[in-house]
């Protein structure tokens, strides 16, 4: 958070796109774009951004000018966040926030430092590509950063698209099929091509979307805990992978000996009877090994993740929220879905938070609520000039 009076604002790609808006082969500014401007002219806002919004950028290569309009919103951000201020990636917020958890209850049983030297190079990386934006018009993707970036576009709006056609899978009663329904999706995806996953994407585009009934989102909205325990632990999984690296990684950042030195406080915290059962079996044991095993790793996410992890809360939130204007539209995906965790948890650090998509602003603003009871502050949902201003005094 800025200190004093400078506050600190977050801009998603909605906002970020009208630095750059081409009207008749010149660029041209919105009166939002140029009260932000303005604002950090005078020092009295700190823009900050993420990596999703150097990917957003980074994808802007269709359309009329869209080179030059890509380098225009790079070199704008660039300035306005002083080639310096980045947020970290969802999945080091996710990983980081589950260590921390654990290391509160079991004192010493997280270690950082691998999840600290990732988070640092991913960030630096990003600053990087955003430098190299705004200075080359013509940057190309390497076919493998292309192709990473295009696949967690399509996979994530894929497993969009089946949970919005299918909301059994986070409405079930936990069971070894539903509990891994999302991650098997989530498997499913990933051993298929690009061009299959582009395709799959188009077909998904054309299939209508069902309303549901009132009586399937009334328990949609009761079992909210079923959907952290389900989505919420397997984005937590996929986070801890992510952010860390390899298996030397991964195991390295679990201490044995504090693990089963803090069983009774770990086994406290445990979401179910079922689950400490399964977990208290690993534990009796776990601290006369040498390094935890991958199996243990997951029975503590599996146990631990939960409604008091803030930042899984979200992520989730802001998924059956979007899920629920799906619905009640009738319509799938919006195309922003695929990086909206990382605006999503942005919400935690700023005071203003500035989108022009009327959805985004809508499920903000919720969001923003669950941050207030939680930390006892609450950012500021701004979509136009007027109330940008108003959020700065």
């Amino acid at each position: 958070m800025a200190a004093n009076k400078t506050k600190a604002v977050y801009l998603d790609h909605s906002v970020v796109n009208q630095f750059a808006h081409p009207s008749d082969g010149s660029f041209t500014r919105t009166k939002l774009a140029d009260a932000i401007q303005d604002a950090s002219d005078a020092g009295s806002v700190e823009i900050w951004a993420s990596p999703a919004s150097v990917a957003e950028i980074l994808l802007c290569t269709r359309g009329d000018n869209a080179l030059a309009k890509r380098q225009r919103m790079a070199d704008c951000l660039l300035h306005l966040i002083e080639a310096r201020r980045m947020f970290p990636a969802s999945t080091f917020r996710l990983a980081r926030e589950f260590l921390q958890f654990l290391d509160s209850h079991a004192t010493g049983a997280a270690h950082f430092a691998y999840l600290d030297s990732n988070d640092y190079a991913a960030r630096q990386c990003w600053l990087g590509v955003l430098g190299l934006l705004a200075a080359y018009r013509d940057l190309n993707l390497t076919p493998e950063a292309r192709e990473e970036l295009l696949r967690a576009k399509f996979e994530t709006k894929l497993r969009f698209h089946r949970i919005l056609r299918n909301p059994q899978l986070l409405v079930n009663e936990a069971s070894s099929v539903a509990h891994h329904s999302v991650e098997d999706i989530r498997l499913e995806f990933a051993n298929m091509s690009i061009e299959d996953l582009e395709r799959e994407v188009e077909r998904a585009k054309s299939e209508d979307v069902k309303r549901i009934d009132k009586e399937t989102k009334k328990r949609l909205r009761k079992r909210k805990d079923g959907a952290i325990s389900r989505y919420g632990v397997d984005e937590c999984l996929a986070a801890l992978v992510d952010a860390l690296k390899n298996d030397l990684e991964l195991f390295a950042s679990f201490n044995v000996k504090a693990l089963g030195a803090s069983k009774h406080s770990i086994l406290k915290r445990t979401s179910s009877d079922e689950k400490r059962v399964e977990l208290k079996a690993h534990l009796d044991h776990v601290g006369k090994k040498v390094i935890v095993s991958t199996q243990t790793i997951v029975l503590l996410v599996r146990g631990l993740v939960g409604e008091k992890m803030l930042n899984v809360r979200l992520v989730t939130e802001y998924l059956l929220e979007e899920l629920s204007e799906s619905w009640d539209a009738g319509k799938g995906a919006t195309p922003g879905v695929t990086y909206d965790a990382d605006h999503v948890l942005s919400l935690r650090d700023v005071d203003v938070f500035a989108t022009t998509d009327g959805r985004m602003a809508k499920i903000a603003k919720k969001l923003a609520r669950a941050i207030e009871r939680e930390t006892g502050r609450r950012p500021t949902i701004v979509q136009d000039a007027r109330e940008f201003r108003k959020a700065l005094i």
